[in-house]
């Protein structure tokens, strides 16, 4: 099998096998039995060590970057499922002219991504950068019908229809356990052959396992925000029809959380703030009680406000201070 990921600069590879092995040496991790690869040029490079066994590719790639930002061509060979982990450091695969960011990745955070074949650029900062991904090869990825792989439905229809354009789970922290269990393999992959394979196929299916329980995770957090969103919007209705003073404040000592989580959970879930929402919801009150034949000046009482800042919120509003509201 072809490296799932290619450095697409085949005059920076360097063939001399001593040279290779002394670069080799400089690496963090040194992987006995896998297979090594390098490219190098005066701003750059990059070591690659793989495994490619027969149901599954790992890489650990070490990039050294001498620039404030440098990009770096590559090729995707197939149709692939990525398991993109950044053990340190940070990454942008963009389009090939670099315009377009397509998967971003920071330092000990992964994606499970779809890339497919075709050219694309790799973006880094100056520093060391290490890179370690995961291929699951397709007759094995699809060998039956896992949940697992119902994580996230659009990447993995992508991969199955073979989808022109790349897609991406969220980005994910690799505190959930892929942290550990990847060092751990990278400090001890195994001294045979056998012990390798096997660290190999354990880590690469308890990747897919940790992935899966981190994005369902992230999926009941998003449904359990949601409903709170609701019932912060349920709550403040509630008040202004009840001519209870409300703020962002108010709302969030009701529901013991802090202010900055409940205004960042409403504005998510509503896609406004709960001051404008307020502000919105009284003056559509304040509208029903005009026409009920409520003076102005009971009804800015009613809402909370001053009778100066209700003309003035009135007045933004629908052009006309309350006083001329049948006109």
């Amino acid at each position: 099998m072809l490296p799932a990921i290619q450095v697409a600069d085949d005059h920076a590879r360097v063939r001399d096998e001593a040279t290779l092995a002394a670069i080799r040496t400089e690496c963090r991790y040194q992987l006995p039995g896998a297979i090594p690869d390098v490219w190098k040029r005066p701003d750059w490079q990059v070591v690659e060590q793989a495994f490619d066994l027969p149901d599954v590719y790992v890489s650990y790639i070490e990039v050294r970057t001498y620039a404030a930002s440098t990009c770096i061509p590559i090729q995707c060979p197939r149709y692939d499922l990525y398991w993109l982990y950044l053990v340190r450091g940070a990454m942008d695969i963009t389009t090939p002219d670099t315009r377009k960011a397509l998967v971003t990745t920071t330092e000990k955070h992964y994606r499970v991504s779809y890339l497919p074949a075709g050219r694309y650029a790799c973006s880094f900062g100056e520093g060391t950068h290490h890179i370690f991904y995961v291929v699951h090869k397709p007759k094995a990825l699809f060998r039956e019908e896992s949940p697992e792989l119902g994580m996230e439905a659009t990447v993995i229809s992508a991969v199955k229809t073979r989808l022109a354009v790349h897609a991406a789970s969220y980005e994910l922290s690799m505190q959930d356990g892929s942290a550990a269990s990847i060092l751990r393999f990278l400090r001890a992959p195994g001294n045979t052959y056998l012990r390798r394979s096997q660290s190999i196929m354990h880590l690469s299916l308890e990747l897919v396992f940790i992935a899966h329980q981190t994005l369902l995770g992230h999926a009941e957090g998003k449904a359990i925000g949601a409903e709170w969103a609701e019932q912060l919007k349920a709550y403040i209705n509630r008040c202004i029809l009840e001519g209870t003073p409300i703020t962002a404040d108010s709302v969030a000592e009701q529901f013991r959380i802090s202010a900055v989580y409940a205004r960042r959970l409403f504005k998510t879930h509503h896609g406004e703030t709960i001051g404008s929402y307020i502000t919105r919801q009284k003056l559509e009150l304040a509208v029903q009680l005009l026409q009920e034949g409520d003076p102005p000046v009971r009804v800015a009482r009613y809402l909370g406000w001053t009778p100066a800042h209700f003309s003035r919120a009135y007045r933004a509003k629908f052009g006309h201070p309350p006083s001329q509201r049948h006109l």
